[in-house]
């Protein structure tokens, strides 16, 4: 930002220790049970004090069913939520950190009493409070008339409150919530990519653009704690051969391991337990496809940084998750070392070494399915090496730059969703109707030719015209032609 021009304060390091620290002072906001720490905000001088005439004009001007609706579930201003008040009057406290002389960070003012916030977050009857209105309506308006006067708002986090205000679903009026709070304000916002529900809801009802980031490395699980010992408990099992009673030592163990990690519910463990020979057959292979099947199971790793991209083992982890588990088959088919897919997406990946010689390192031969494997592995990690770009897109925004638009999605599922940084939308054409939507309306066009013939005794003419037969083929046939008529 600074680099762009932005007048930030270059005396101010905000590390995370720093940040977190102003945060909690000065950057919070304070339930009405706790004036104390209200009082020790206000004296760190860095928050903003807006004065209660100043917020009982600005209210004023909102229209007057939506003061109504405030003063009904509010009271009258300012209200109690984030009010200070000294002898000089009352005062709505504007919590902020200033990063610079026109860039701050704030948090968004709480719904509610912050007794519920899960009830509250997403509630669509509940007007906000006073300190919610002053906090917008004090972005909104001029230095000169006692506010910040912002040029433009990004809104951070899996998602903000002011989007889910009252208001209509679509199309929204000036004089709905989510209208007034925003003003003729652009909203950036940063969003997951795979979070299409929530994030159009911002973009249908919040005003924002969005610029999605990537999500966190989907890796496979992996085997670990007890499933680890479980795993090797099984193994000294099967080699415990000659030694009786240390078969029957490790055989209480794969048992012990097995009820503790809840596996039982997947498995007969009454035979096992009475039963040699289904423990050694039918109980062990189960239970070891059980573990693969576990092991093998994608999850995300930690959390995504914004304008960062996956590096070194979780790059092969994330690429081997977007390949599937075909790529995995077609790579044991040569080479049954457990992880070999991802020896070679290193190789290729990290390493540099080209598809063909790698190939031959981890195969011992090159292979055209590999190969196609490999080739679309280059492109996803080239994709998602963008996600870098993710806080460039952000300033582009700052600019009123265009931002490209992208469908957006899970990559793991859907590859295309990259690169991230981008405008999502949830709508892709090339999957509409899908085939069960295609065979329902069949049948209901069918359905509805059937009701005509039932009352008027007859296919109406033009049907009749188009079949060019004596009896009509019924909308089945004449979809399937892709009729224009139809």
């Amino acid at each position: 930002m600074a680099k762009d021009g932005y007048a930030l304060n270059e005396n101010q390091t905000l590390n995370e220790t720093e940040l977190l620290n102003l945060m909690l002072t000065q950057g919070i906001n304070i339930g009405t049970w706790a004036p104390g720490e209200l009082q020790k905000m206000v004296d760190t001088g860095k928050v903003v004090l807006l004065p209660e005439s100043t917020y009982e004009k600005w209210f004023s001007e909102l229209p007057e069913e939506r003061q109504q609706e405030v003063i009904d579930q509010w009271g009258p201003a300012p209200g109690k939520i984030m009010v200070w008040e000294n002898e000089t009057g009352k005062y709505l406290v504007i919590p902020r950190i200033e990063v610079g002389k026109n860039v701050i960070l704030a948090p968004q003012p709480s719904r509610g009493w912050l007794d519920d916030n899960e009830a509250l977050y997403h509630d669509k009857d509940l007007p906000p409070h006073h300190q919610y209105i002053a906090f917008y309506l004090w972005l909104q308006h001029s230095e000169e008339e006692g506010g910040f006067g912002s040029n433009v708002l990004v809104h951070f986090g899996r998602h903000g409150t002011q989007e889910w205000l009252p208001g209509k679903e679509f199309g929204l009026s000036r004089y709905d919530w989510p209208s007034l709070m925003i003003g003729d304000k652009p909203v950036i916002y940063p969003y997951v990519m795979d979070g299409l529900g929530e994030g159009n809801e911002a973009k249908r009802r919040g005003g924002a653009v969005i610029v999605d980031h990537l999500v966190p490395p989907i890796l496979s699980a992996g085997s670990y704690g007890n499933y680890s010992n479980l795993s090797e408990a099984i193994q000294n099992y099967k080699q415990a051969e000659a030694d009786a009673s240390l078969k029957a030592a490790h055989r209480s163990e794969v048992l012990n391991l097995t009820q503790s990690l809840s596996l039982d519910k997947e498995l007969n463990m009454t035979e096992a337990e009475n039963n040699e020979t289904y423990f050694n057959t039918t109980f062990l292979e189960g239970l070891e496809d059980l573990l693969d099947e576990y092991k093998n199971q994608s999850m995300p790793y930690g959390l995504h940084i914004l304008g960062t991209s996956p590096k070194g083992e979780q790059l092969v982890g994330m690429v081997n998750s977007m390949l599937g588990t075909d790529f995995a088959g077609s790579v044991n088919e040569f080479n049954k070392t457990e992880g070999s897919q991802l020896y070679l997406l290193d190789l290729v990946l990290n390493q540099g070494v080209n598809s063909t010689a790698a190939q031959k390192q981890v195969l011992g031969k090159s292979n055209e399915t590999v190969s196609t494997f490999l080739s679309n592995a280059e492109d996803y990690a080239a994709n998602l090496s963008l996600g870098e770009e993710e806080i460039d897109q952000v300033l582009n925004a700052l600019d009123g730059k265009f931002i490209p638009g992208n469908l957006g999605g899970d990559p793991v599922r859907n590859p295309e969703t990259l690169p991230s940084g981008r405008n999502f939308y949830a709508f892709d054409q090339r999957i509409v109707p899908t085939e069960a939507a295609w065979t329902l309306g069949q049948e209901m066009a069918d359905q509805m030719l059937e009701a005509y013939v039932a009352e008027h005794g007859t296919y109406p003419k033009k049907w009749l015209t188009y079949s060019g037969q004596g009896k009509p083929q019924g909308m089945k046939g004449l979809w399937n032609q892709r009729s224009s008529t139809c």
